[in-house]
């Protein structure tokens, strides 16, 4: 039997990529008879059980801009102690800029179990003012450097993450694709074709794109909708935006959602994606494919192998308006075949679980 503890700075109830990955991935290694403990940073210290993961979190120490967060001093040595003895066969990091990530190296020296770190990012980060994105550099091109090279084994969420570690580290990394929970079976149709953005409200992600395509369909959508699910500092920015190009009233903001509804909004839908972010895999991509939406995307990670596994999606090769919004409009007067529930299996967390023992069982070998 495996135990694995996961060191990261952040996990539920904190919403994010990585908080989910880590969550999904620890519950599914439980529900295989596994053992699986969570080591994260809080307002304060606690022990408890969540969905069968044992998760320690310890109080938060000093911060940089209130999400770089350091944990209190002396607490990563106490918890380690108090690992002794508990069977941990391996430790997992994610993600290279995170102060809980260094502490990774630490935790497989003294519990003496190999140490699997997983990449979340295709670049250097994007979307920032200059001096955070010179600060994020550096401390890429040093402590995110060795934390690569110090791993006994890489994994990227993507290919071109996979490529960028290489590129950072000189490491060879493998991968190990995002995933998500599946909703339930549904095979009744929508109306459908609505256009749905599915992302944080933030510079770079793409609303902004979403409704200047969406404004420059005009009629030849009739009165198809663009729904906006996600929140933001930019919100007000992106509703004013809309108003000011006379689609006020078809431009939706939904906010933040949980889970079942994203799946109910994508449902027979067109996801529009034109992230220019350094994003890793989004597993909004794979919802989308998943509750029969066609998409349309940037030529991001992920996307080319969710094409070629069957998914609907249409990459959008130049960055701009006409570009995006031909193919938006292509995806709405001729979708593509949409995935079978099978096809959607082999992109659960049950089934990456199984990839992830198999690492497990070679790392452990």
């Amino acid at each position: 039997m495996h135990h694995v503890v996961f060191v990261v700075n952040n996990y539920a109830p904190s919403v994010g990529g990585v908080e989910l990955h880590v969550a999904a991935l620890a519950r599914e290694l439980v529900r295989a008879g596994h053992r699986a403990t969570v080591v994260t940073l809080a307002a304060g210290d606690s022990d408890t059980v969540e969905d069968g993961v044992r998760v320690i979190r310890l109080a938060r120490g000093r911060s940089i801009g209130g999400v770089f967060a350091f944990p209190r001093s002396g607490r990563v040595s106490h918890v380690v102690d108090g690992l002794r003895g508990e069977g941990v066969t391996a430790i997992s990091t994610q993600t290279r800029f995170f102060p809980m990530t260094w502490r990774g190296k630490r935790f497989a020296r003294v519990l003496q179990a190999p140490l699997i770190h997983t990449e979340h990012g295709s670049d250097f980060v994007r979307g920032v003012s200059l001096p955070v994105a010179a600060a994020s550099r550096l401390v890429d091109v040093t402590l995110g450097r060795r934390a690569l090279r110090s791993s006994d084994r890489v994994l990227g969420v993507s290919e071109r993450v996979v490529d960028f570690v290489r590129r950072l580290s000189g490491v060879r990394a493998e991968v190990f694709y995002n995933a998500i929970d599946l909703p339930p079976a549904d095979s009744a149709p929508t109306a459908g074709r609505d256009f749905v953005f599915v992302g944080r409200l933030v510079p770079g992600k793409g609303a902004d794109r979403a409704i200047d395509a969406f404004a420059s369909l005009g009629d030849a959508v009739g009165d198809a909708r663009l729904v906006i699910v996600g929140d933001g500092p930019l919100r007000r920015d992106l509703e004013a935006r809309a108003a000011a190009a006379g689609v006020g009233d078809r431009v939706v903001f939904r906010g933040r959602i949980p889970t079942d509804e994203v799946f109910i909004s994508l449902r027979d839908n067109i996801l529009v994606n034109p992230s220019t972010l350094a994003e890793g895999f989004q597993t909004t991509l794979i919802e989308a494919a998943v509750s029969r939406a066609q998409v349309v995307s940037y030529d991001l990670a992920g996307v080319a192998a969710l094409r070629n596994a069957g998914a609907p999606i249409r990459i959008v090769a130049a960055q701009d308006t006409a570009s995006l919004a031909a193919a938006m409009l292509d995806a709405r007067e001729h979708p593509l075949p949409t995935w079978a529930r099978d096809d959607a299996r082999a992109w659960s967390w049950e089934a990456r679980a199984v990839d992830y023992l198999r690492i497990l069982d070679s790392v452990s070998a």
